[in-house]
């Protein structure tokens, strides 16, 4: 999979075994995603928060994978890791992005203590 575009692709998700497992999702799950680029072991959440899995079971996420015309970021492969985490992170993750957002400074962290994967996929950024 490509993204074209260079800012803020959007990923709709439905079908095949991640629908299921979001029709799964017990209460007190909440589901992310998180990007991590090849050469670096942190990751960073997906569309400033928890996504929102509608009640038939889609859901769209905005997807950032570096700056525009930062060379660094630009042909590099990328993983898109979904997953779920409990509550507790959950409110750690919250307030992290609420920092980021607020300070404009996005720091990358380690996936959380009760993540559970549920996907991942590797995609290349490509400019246009």
């Amino acid at each position: 999979m490509q993204f074209i575009r260079d800012r803020f692709p959007e990923l709709r998700g439905a079908g095949t075994r991640l629908r299921d497992d979001c029709a799964s999702l017990a209460r007190g799950e909440h589901f992310w995603i998180f990007a991590r680029r090849d050469d670096l072991d942190v990751y960073w959440p997906q569309d400033n928060g928890e996504i929102h899995v509608r009640p038939d079971l889609t859901w769209t996420a905005s997807i950032f994978l570096g700056v525009e015309d930062r060379p660094a970021d630009i042909h590099r492969d990328s993983e898109l890791v979904f997953g779920t985490t409990d509550t507790l992170d959950n409110r750690d993750l919250a307030a992290y992005c609420t920092n980021c957002l607020s300070t404009g400074f996005f720091p990358g962290r380690h996936l959380p203590r009760s993540f559970n994967e549920l996907a991942h996929i590797s995609i290349r950024r490509t400019q246009h």
